[in-house]
């Protein structure tokens, strides 16, 4: 029996379960697994019923992008082939100063959400900014390209110079893509 047991933020359950269990009866048809969730503690087992090692790490991906900030419309984009999930842990790039985090997440985020609006529309991919994390949703090249980006601000790029950058890249991308 296939299965793993990983640690949620507690506040993020009620979005793993949904309204009336719907996204936990999703991720669980979806994937093949039986998702059970403490919702005192934020642990989730997840078990595979049917299938191999792909369901497993299929349902990890969804239920850690939950976790990491994402609805679930979004991280049930991870039950395809397409997709693919990263996180930045902001204590492994800037260590312990908190206020270095904050000053990292508020430069990706940007004033009223533009820059990471900016780097969502040209990257195609999905950007969540919560705790102490950066995550990313998206196809790979596109990945790429937004943590890139994302790398640039948090090297103290400057955001125009970085938006340029994208624009740039972006134009280049749809080229190739015709």
């Amino acid at each position: 029996m296939l299965e793993e047991t990983i640690k949620i933020p507690i506040e993020r359950i009620p979005i793993l379960i949904g309204k009336e269990g719907s996204t936990r009866k999703e991720i669980e048809q979806t994937a093949k697994v039986k998702l059970d969730i403490d919702s005192k503690t934020g642990t989730v087992n997840i078990e595979v019923t049917q299938g191999d090692a792909v369901q497993l790490e299929q349902a990890l991906s969804i239920v850690h992008a939950i976790a990491r900030g994402f609805n679930p419309g979004k991280a049930m984009l991870l039950a395809s082939d397409e997709y693919y999930f990263e996180t930045m842990n902001l204590k492994d790039i800037v260590g312990k100063s908190e206020k270095a985090r904050e000053a990292i997440k508020s430069r990706v985020i940007g004033k009223n959400g533009k820059m990471r609006e900016q780097i969502e529309h040209n990257t195609h991919c999905f950007v969540s900014v919560y705790g102490h994390t950066i995550s990313i949703i998206g196809k790979l090249t596109e990945i790429d390209l937004a943590r890139e980006a994302i790398e640039r601000i948090m090297n103290g790029a400057n955001l125009v110079t970085v938006q340029k950058f994208l624009n740039k890249r972006s134009k280049q991308t749809q080229e190739i893509d015709f």
